[in-house]
């Protein structure tokens, strides 16, 4: 959260200092804590996440429960299928309209994460935003590439295995950021000053490609199909796969170096169990709704392209004349 709070740099400077080394090693040597930073606050970026959250033990669950999916993920994998199965033809012809349309999001998404990664920092890409953003990248960038491909070819194979988690990932994003913890950091930002800032900082042009833009580059390459098929089990086991791997990942890496960017999922709260069985649910629930919204074919590119330039445009000129013309 530091790109919308100023840090003292005398006190970023006195947190770096007491920082350990982190590596590898200090992850499995058994000897040290599981929490690796002090008061589990990385640099003390995270003064606004309740101390409870950040160190203390785990809900039970919250041990139990990633461990049983894992399991069952192995368990009810999904069988091998053919990959001559997957067509060239499907995708949309080289230079043709849809065609630039994915070659320009490519170019895009792709161009906006090497310059918040450049010009920001490039540790973002540990957060579940970013992670959804470049695999939605991919995305359009192995649609830009199917035509010139054979059918079954490798890549076609990995556009097919990440069309519903690119998906997925952007669904959750999307209402998990706006509906969730955007109110919720507001809230617990208490001073004034800070609140409008971060209010501001979510109005830029990066936060809203990637907080609310990006559902619809989502639609756009979910639905680059011809023939819109519809997601099936395979789809939905690799969307649950995607989903497992970023939260093992956010419990057992980001937790101990107190990185706590998703503050409602920390394995210490007490709502653990009700968020560990919501989140599945939710998944198979989007899984259905975008189905059917696939199948139906209800919302044109030209129209989500519309969409996406008219949020793009409100957000920069009319969101910041309305709010903030008073500063």
């Amino acid at each position: 959260m530091s790109n919308y709070i100023d840090l003292n740099p005398a006190k970023l400077k006195a947190a770096k200092e007491k920082l350990p080394p982190l590596n590898i090693k200090s992850f499995i040597n058994p000897r040290n804590s599981w929490v690796l930073v002090p008061d589990g606050n990385l640099l003390g970026l995270f003064d606004y996440v309740p101390k409870h959250l950040r160190v203390g033990p785990w809900h039970s669950m919250s041990i139990v429960m990633p461990l049983v999916a894992c399991i069952a993920l192995f368990y009810f994998r999904p069988g091998t299928t053919s990959s001559s199965s997957i067509k060239v033809s499907i995708y949309p012809a080289a230079f043709s309209i849809h065609w630039w349309c994915h070659l320009i999001l490519f170019l895009k998404m792709t161009s906006l994460q090497v310059w918040i990664s450049l010009y920001r920092t490039p540790y973002v890409i540990v957060t579940y935003t970013i992670q959804s953003w470049i695999l939605n990248s991919l995305r359009h960038g192995l649609i830009t590439l199917a035509p010139f491909l054979t059918d079954g070819h490798a890549l076609l194979q990995i556009a097919a295995m990440i069309r519903f988690p690119a998906l997925l990932s952007a669904s959750v994003t999307f209402l998990v950021w706006n509906f969730m913890l955007f109110p919720m950091i507001c809230y617990y930002i208490s001073d004034t000053a800070d609140k409008v800032k971060f209010v501001k900082w979510n109005c830029t042009y990066r936060m809203v490609q990637i907080h609310l833009c990006n559902i619809i580059y989502a639609v756009i390459g979910a639905q680059s199909d011809s023939s819109s098929q519809p997601f099936d089990y395979n789809d939905l086991w690799y969307g649950l796969s995607w989903s497992v791997g970023y939260h093992l990942f956010y419990i057992l890496i980001l937790d101990r170096i107190g990185a706590h960017i998703y503050l409602i999922f920390s394995p210490r709260s007490k709502y653990a169990p009700f968020l560990l069985l919501a989140v599945p649910a939710a998944i198979v629930a989007l899984h259905r709704m975008w189905n059917a919204d696939i199948v139906r074919d209800s919302i044109s590119v030209s129209s989500l392209c519309f969409m996406a330039i008219f949020i793009t445009v409100a957000s920069q000129i009319i969101v910041p004349y309305v709010l903030f013309s008073k500063d």
